[in-house]
């Protein structure tokens, strides 16, 4: 299987503790997780014209771009988040359209 690429655009993408304090909007974009295909990984998001700088790890990060970044990546790989769904539904669409054109 080759790399797949998506651009998940989100709008009011809320954090988990804030709330409707603090709505996104921007995207991301989801890769092929290593060589599994069926689930995706995220390589960039962008809110509005700032692309976020990804932390070193998944725990976290030191500036708010950083923390941002990893919140919002929590949010997307949550299937019970309504982002979450939708990301995960993305993928499967475009796994589904690369099996078929092989």
């Amino acid at each position: 299987m080759s790399k797949i690429t998506v651009r998940y655009h989100f709008e009011e993408l809320t954090i988990p503790g804030f709330g409707t304090g603090m709505m996104l909007y921007g995207f991301a974009d989801l890769i092929t997780n290593g060589g599994e295909v069926e689930t995706f990984d995220i390589e960039d998001i962008k809110l509005g014209d700032k692309w976020l700088d990804r932390p070193y790890n998944r725990r976290g990060g030191y500036t708010l771009s950083t923390c941002l970044f990893s919140q919002i990546v929590e949010v997307l790989f949550n299937d019970k988040s309504t982002h979450g769904r939708l990301a995960a539904l993305e993928w499967a669409d475009a796994v589904e359209k690369m099996k078929e054109a092989a």
